[in-house]
């Protein structure tokens, strides 16, 4: 199965991506990936969230680690594409 992903074009940004993934462990795993490139993630209970701030998009996801959200800062460019390509690689 393969990972799902959409633009989400009714989000407050215009340039926000989410990602489904076929099961849990995929999601855990692309997670931890993104955490040693990006760092250490904010936890918030309240909205069972964690998310990543870097200097260009916005990582975010559940306590379940699906589905995944990048809000893009501004237009997408290179380094959102090869983020893009680095989680639809580990499919």
């Amino acid at each position: 199965m393969n990972i799902y992903y959409l633009k989400m074009s009714s989000c407050v940004s215009k340039n926000t991506y989410k990602y489904y993934f076929p099961d849990p462990a995929k999601g855990r795993a692309i997670w931890d990936l993104l955490i040693k490139q990006y760092g250490r993630p904010q936890e918030n209970a309240y909205f069972f969230l964690k998310e990543i701030a870097a200097p260009k998009f916005t990582l975010r996801t559940t306590f379940l680690h699906d589905p995944l959200t990048i809000i893009v800062n501004g237009e997408p460019d290179e380094e959102f594409i090869m983020l893009h390509q680095t989680i639809l690689k580990n499919d």
